[in-house]
């Protein structure tokens, strides 16, 4: 609503992009913590059907938006989206509960925080702020992207419907492999699969229908990167058993942020007006190249966590080869 005031791109900063994304989190994460409390078996796959709500909305909402700038303006659009908002938050909130009635008197109690000291926790933090970087640059660049091809305004709005609606798809897959999977081998599958898909699919998308298979692809492997987390919480767990889900996914989160706010900058120095002839016909012949390796490569570096599975043999191998000394001592 505030935003729909705005007479400058600094007060559009202040409303949107702080207010907006402060409020947001404020609604966004509880509902993640107390999710974390109704479940205990199948918890990846609740958070990633739980997350997929965004996907859902996010695939109608980009052409609801556009009718209404073009038919409204920004101003009316902005107050009408506010308002419908505001509506759905205060029907919904009341939902939003925890499983356990908490005591009338809070008992204060500090929170743990062992999993602060395993390595295998940074690891899953880096792959995670690695992924951020990269993350939203193509549902960003898409309608610039399509309008470089000569396509349609409506092309455009459709390949970011297109990536929201198989983000939901990607989110529920990707929690249904990690009751199947180790985490590693999940996150090595969104890997390779985002990479692929921007490497080949954005780097090769010349026309409508290879742009919107890319839409669709990207939003399959990375949208459902937030369902690993809950598995990789899992996995620190079984070295730190007192820590809580809850703390490691919002510390996830802002990992994921913090990428994501130094992606904005640094995309607008990754885009290129040279042309390479060599690559004529293609993406990697446009200003977007570097773009496009750019995504691609943080994508990859999001898989890094496949690394924690090599740590996990090594520290079997190392408590394997303490029990075998310790036993000469014990008999």
């Amino acid at each position: 609503m505030a935003a729909s005031f705005a007479q400058s791109v600094l007060e559009l900063i202040i409303t949107q992009g702080f207010f907006y994304s402060v409020g947001a989190s404020l609604i966004h994460y509880p509902a993640l913590f107390y999710l974390d409390e109704w479940f205990s078996e199948r918890k990846a796959l609740a958070y990633g059907i739980v997350l997929s709500g965004t996907g859902i909305f996010g695939s109608v909402v980009p052409m609801i938006l556009q009718w209404g700038l073009d038919s409204h303006g920004l101003r009316t659009t902005l107050r009408a989206w506010g308002i419908g908002c505001l509506t759905l938050i205060l029907l919904l909130m009341f939902h939003v509960k925890p499983r356990l009635a908490r005591p009338a008197k809070a008992i204060k109690s500090s929170q743990n925080v062992d999993f602060l000291q395993l390595a295998k926790f940074w690891v899953f933090l880096a792959g995670n702020v690695a992924q951020g970087l990269g993350l939203y640059l193509p549902q960003i660049y898409l309608p610039a992207y399509a309008a470089s091809l000569g396509l349609s305004s409506l092309a455009s709005t459709l390949s970011v419907s297109l990536h929201n609606l198989f983000c939901v798809v990607g989110l529920v897959f990707t929690g249904f492999l990690m009751h199947r999977y180790h985490i590693s081998t999940v996150l090595l599958i969104s890997a390779l699969g985002s990479a692929g898909s921007v490497f080949l699919g954005w780097g090769f998308a010349t026309t409508e229908t290879a742009l919107y298979l890319f839409a669709m692809s990207y939003g399959i492997f990375t949208g459902g990167y937030a369902s690993t987390w809950a598995g990789c919480a899992a996995e620190v767990s079984k070295h730190a058993p007192k820590s809580e889900t809850a703390a490691m996914i919002g510390i996830f989160g802002v990992g994921r942020g913090l990428g994501s706010v130094v992606s904005g900058p640094l995309s607008e120095m990754l885009l290129d007006g040279q042309i390479w002839e060599d690559a004529a016909g293609t993406a990697y012949g446009t200003e977007y190249r570097r773009l496009i390796l750019f995504t691609g490569v943080t994508a990859l570096l999001g898989g890094m966590g496949v690394l924690t599975r090599f740590g996990g043999a090594v520290e079997r191998k190392v408590d394997e080869a303490r029990e075998e000394e310790t036993e000469p001592l014990l008999g």
